[in-house]
């Protein structure tokens, strides 16, 4: 969090007044010199240390204290051996990343920025880890060589021939509470000398002498040290967290632990949880002892791998480890918040209670507003108005951990309550944007500059209750979100829903549903096709189905509009154009709306209104359940659209017919699979309507639905998903269970033996379908039983596999079909005779002769190629060998060559007998799928 720091200010020497809070920053600084301030404390400070308060987060770099008052040059000598001992030990250290002080005529200070070792994020008990890492490091510091010690030529007396650098770092400097004063640059000391900034060069180069005599004036050539970077220290670092981690493990409140994204993670996810990712847990959890143990066996215990005595063994070997898992070990293995700002998970707690003294004490809410203390309280009359009355009410994030927001209320000036979400994405900055959007709701600031409170408030303050922010609708866990209502359950934390709302509205109840919309719809099958296949939506993904679409279309007034609004009635809609959406837009603007309808179902009216280049992109892109990567322009990856759904569509055009009318595009078995195309009254001979319900026609009824389904709508869905997720822990698995089944009886009772991978896909979704409508029958949430749910489905599955033309390969059969039209329109005119003069004929495609007086040809590997693009072309061969179309040698291999005057000619044979004279297209085609199971392609 980003918070003021302090310092304190005052005069190291003894008896000269007390110490003076001021802001950590340059103008306070200077501000505190200019009025006789000659020192200030190493660290900086969230907010000023009180007895019964949590320890204030302290931030600061490691400062050393270097002296010997006695032996002035030793100190220089054992500086300089200490930052030696620091290159040599640590990765990528850089003495010249680090400032150098002459503090007079007895010592040395030297500053080692936060950022060598990985400190900058502060920590409440920062000079106790400075004190432990220097205790590491000394543990086994060498001696001081006394060679090095001759060679500078210097009488050393005995007492300090031994002593070692460690035993001339001043230690009291790692105080706790205040802190302690160190000397500022240039500024003159009692003994008449000054503490001064060398450079690296200078500390390590110059001789004793010369280093000792630049104390005797103040200095003001300005010094830089290189740009701190992270070196091996981190490791010296996070030694000292374990050390002082282990010290006070009794004392440690796990509520911050318990905020961990990892460790919600680790326990949300433990049946699942892979090993690298549970030993990483363990080693977060080993520096509290026998309360981590504790954890560790409870954390563990859901594994289907669980052992006690393995946990304890794992548990005790990452304890041995000797250093415990730090932050930067878990973003390896688990992308969590990067805002935390802490070293480790065990932090986390002290580093909010810290953060939440100071938002707390700042502020308060009055029945007339927000008001702002710069004491804290402490001081009567200080307090401020920042505004009308605002309120945080907890912290908000999105599923996968990212895009932290705070949920707030205000009253509005007519008495009103708003709830906005104010993400901390927007609160960066000056924070302008927030508080037009605070002030456009009705927040109203109080005279003078309070905005800033405004922002501060909303960074820091308010509850510490957690919401999941959703994005957007349908499955989390195991609750089902919709704009208004939560299904099921699974999540210890509250689910809020901020995206606009869209068509997911209801009206009505559902018995008025079933009076006005559902009884009619009892007897024509294809409605009650349409009504199954709009509660669909919510089963993919727990059925772990692919998405896709129903596509009706037939000439025009033949009732698609009206099959629109009542597949829409069902999951929401309004009284204008119900729950439709129009084909008549961008595929970009799509991915929007396609998100907005994720688990559910999305219904596009009238696909004549669309490009065919359009058309082509949706019906692969809403299956698939993602929009295209974009980059913003910043030039970072802006998250991807994703869904899944089922969607409905009409139009007077099947979809390849629609996708190739351009000539530009060309449909695949692909599409074909993805989406389902049937007919209505378009040579089946089927209507939408075959029961009328008494009233005089197919218009009136229509007409009715049209209306009924604007005024009754949404409630079908809020059913269904109550009755699915259920109030028991096993309902929803139980009904999943039962569902799959019903598909499972669909597939093998209804799916031809013979038919190929892509008739398959498409009977699952048929199975899909009736399984919805049979299991929404026997709830009640349908009108009708279970059986004529499930007879309406087969129905207009024959009704498909009839239009489809039979069970095989579609783009085989496809390519079959080109083959033989292209050798009925050019078997002579662009076949030349074998004897005759055809290389000097245009378009030639292949020779032709008799044998037999049967007609032969022999088509050319370019134009076979041609014909056959799209398709695989050995698959295409092989189905054409077993027919028997192609001619094969004497080995009984395909004949590729034909000698032409001399000439060897690449190509294929054909025998057009052997296909003239068949039945219709799914006779001619049975053939391939008896003979070959082998082609269940995936598009």
């Amino acid at each position: 969090m980003n918070t003021k720091k302090f310092v304190y200010a005052g005069t190291p020497e003894p008896g000269h007044g007390p110490w003076t809070l001021i802001e950590d920053s340059p103008e306070s600084r200077a501000q505190a010199l200019e009025q006789g301030c000659k020192a200030f404390t190493t660290m900086s400070l969230a907010y000023e240390p009180e007895e019964g308060k949590p320890e204030p987060m302290r931030y600061g770099d490691l400062w050393l204290d270097i002296d010997c008052k006695e032996v002035p040059f030793l100190a220089i000598v054992g500086a300089r051996d200490f930052v030696k001992d620091l290159r040599n030990r640590y990765d990528d250290f850089d003495p010249a990343m680090l400032d150098y002080y002459m503090s007079g005529s007895k010592g040395v200070h030297i500053r080692i920025p936060a950022e060598v070792f990985g400190g900058e994020n502060g920590h409440p008990y920062l000079p106790k880890l400075h004190l432990k890492m220097l205790e590491r490091i000394f543990q086994h510091y060498p001696i001081c060589h006394n060679l090095g010690l001759l060679a500078l030529g210097k009488p050393v007396p005995d007492d300090f021939r031994r002593k070692t650098v460690g035993d001339l770092v001043d230690t009291s400097l790692y105080c706790m509470g205040k802190g302690k004063l160190l000397r500022a640059p240039n500024i003159r000391r009692p003994d008449g000398r000054y503490k001064v900034q060398v450079s690296v060069k200078e500390f390590f180069e110059w001789g004793i002498d010369s280093l000792l005599e630049l104390t005797q004036s103040a200095r003001t050539c300005v010094i830089h040290a290189l740009p701190p970077k992270v070196t091996g220290m981190t490791a010296l670092y996070d030694h000292a967290l374990l050390d002082l981690q282990s010290c006070s493990q009794s004392k440690l409140n796990l509520q911050g632990l318990y905020d961990c994204h990892f460790m919600r993670h680790c326990r949300e996810n433990a049946a699942t949880l892979s090993e690298p990712e549970w030993f990483l847990m363990l080693r977060v959890l080993a520096p509290l002892g026998e309360k981590g143990l504790e954890l560790a066996q409870e954390y563990s215990h859901p594994h289907p791998g669980y052992s006690a005595q393995k946990t304890r063994a794992k548990f005790l070997h990452a304890l041995n480890k000797g250093y415990p898992a730090n932050c930067e070990d878990i973003q390896e293995f688990f992308q969590c918040n990067p805002r935390c700002k802490v070293r480790s998970p065990l932090d986390l707690e002290r580093k909010r209670l810290s953060d939440v003294v100071v938002a707390t004490e700042s502020f308060s809410s009055q029945k007339d507003g927000l008001y702002y203390s710069p004491s804290r309280g402490m001081m009567e009359g200080d307090s401020v108005k920042v505004c009308s009355p605002l309120k945080v009410l907890g912290k908000m994030r999105n599923t996968d951990g990212t895009g932290w927001a705070r949920l707030v209320k205000l009253l509005t000036p007519d008495g009103k309550e708003q709830k906005l979400t104010i993400t901390m994405k927007e609160c960066v900055g000056r924070g302008d944007v927030v508080l037009g959007r605070l002030c456009e709701h009705g927040l109203e600031l109080a005279s003078g500059r309070t905005e800033k409170f405004v922002m501060e408030y909303l960074r820091f303050a308010g509850s510490d209750k957690i919401f999941t922010n959703v994005e957007r609708l349908g499955w989390h866990d195991r609750c089902y979100v919709l704009p208004d209502n939560i299904f099921g359950g699974g999540e210890n934390e509250e689910i809020h829903y901020t995206q606009e709302h869209g068509l997911f509205n209801h009206a009505g109840e559902l018995e008025q549903w079933h009076e006005h919309v559902g009884r009619y719809c009892q007897g024509n099958t294809l409605l009650m096709l349409v009504v199954a296949f709009a509660l669909t939506g919510p089963l993919l993904r727990p059925c772990e189905m692919e998405g896709g679409g129903l596509h009706l279309f037939g000439p025009s007034s033949t009732g698609k509009t009206t099959l629109a609004l009542l597949a829409g009635s069902l999951c929401g809609g309004n009284d204008g154009k119900g729950f439709i959406r129009q084909w008549r837009s961008t595929h970009n603007a799509l991915e929007h709306i396609a998100a907005q309808h994720n688990d559910c179902l999305l219904v596009l009216d009238e696909i004549g209104q669309a490009t065919a280049e359009t058309v082509t992109q949706v019906t692969y892109m809403l299956p698939n359940g993602q929009g295209k990567e974009r980059m913003r322009s910043d030039a970072t990856q802006r998250k991807a659209h994703q869904w899944l759904l089922n969607f409905f569509s009409t139009g007077e055009l099947r979809i390849e017919d629609k996708i190739e009318e351009t000539g530009k595009y060309r449909a695949t078995a692909g599409q074909n699979v993805r989406v389902i195309n049937l007919p209505i009254d378009g040579g089946t001979g089927k209507n939408a309507y075959s029961t009328l319900h008494g009233f005089k026609n197919p218009a009136a009824l229509s007409e009715h639905l049209k209306s009924a389904s604007r005024t009754y709508y949404g409630t079908p869905l809020r059913a269904f998903l109550k009755v699915l997720c259920g109030t028991g822990e096993h309902d929803l698995d139980m009904n999943i269970d039962e569902i799959n089944n019903n598909v499972s009886m669909f597939m093998k009772k209804y799916c031809p033996e013979e038919a190929c991978g892509q008739v398959r896909r498409v009977v699952l979704k048929f199975g899909l379908i009736a399984a919805a409508g049979m299991f929404a029958a026997k709830t009640g949430i349908l009108p009708w039983t279970p059986e004529e749910s499930s007879d309406a489905v087969v129905e207009w599955f024959n009704v498909w596999l009839d239009e489809r033309g039979g069970v095989g390969n579609l783009e085989i059969m496809k390519a079959l079909d080109r083959f033989k039209d292209f050798f009925a329109r050019y078997g002579r005119s662009r076949f030349a005779d074998v004897d005759g003069l055809g290389e000097s004929m245009r378009d030639l495609a292949g020779y032709r002769w008799e044998d037999k007086g049967d007609l032969r040809l022999f088509m050319t590997s370019p134009t076979f190629n041609d014909l056959a693009k799209g398709v695989n072309r050995h698959e295409l061969l092989e189905h054409m060998k077993r027919q028997g179309w192609l001619l094969m040698n004497t080995k009984g291999n395909l004949t590729e060559t034909k000698c032409i005057k001399g000439r060897n000619v690449r190509g294929y044979g054909f025998i057009p007998s052997a296909w003239e004279g068949r039945g219709d297209l799914e006779e001619r085609h049975m053939n391939v799928v008896r003979e070959s199971k082998a082609c269940d392609c995936d598009f």
